[in-house]
């Protein structure tokens, strides 16, 4: 698969996790939903933007840098949207069960710091660069 595919199916999934969840906002009665319709709510919304975040910092990184590896600008945004749409999701999840206040917000993205900070720093010592001086088309 290269780049080019890799975007396009990014943003194929991106519409149909979007499409069912405004279907599912559209359709279900929160009150009365039941486990597998918020289940499933969460994890369109979730996926969605994951989807998006990761089109657009692609997008950006490679406008920004591109003499950067393709490969290296999907790894670090992957890793960054799916954090943001955690984030996202994790917070309604606290607000939902009425447990969102700024104590869980701050545990929630102390969390989520923690594991970008041992992804870059991992990264440092294994040797790889976030930023390579080349360019390749395919994954």
């Amino acid at each position: 698969m290269n780049f080019k595919q890799f975007i396009q199916l990014t943003i194929l999934s991106t519409f149909v996790s979007c499409g069912v969840w405004i279907f599912l906002v559209l359709t279900v009665d929160p009150v009365f939903a039941g486990l597998s319709e918020l289940s499933l709510f969460y994890l369109t919304l979730f996926l969605g933007v994951a989807g998006l975040a990761l089109s657009l910092m692609v997008a950006v990184r490679v406008k920004l840098k591109p003499d950067t590896i393709l490969f290296r600008h999907v790894v670090i945004s992957f890793r960054q949207s799916v954090l943001l749409a955690l984030l996202l999701v994790g917070s309604l999840i606290l607000l939902s069960k009425n447990l969102f206040g700024w104590w869980s917000i701050l545990i929630l993205i102390l969390t989520l710091s923690l594991i970008e900070w041992h992804a870059q720093s991992a990264g440092r010592r294994s040797g790889t660069s976030e930023h390579e001086n080349e360019s390749t088309d395919s994954l």
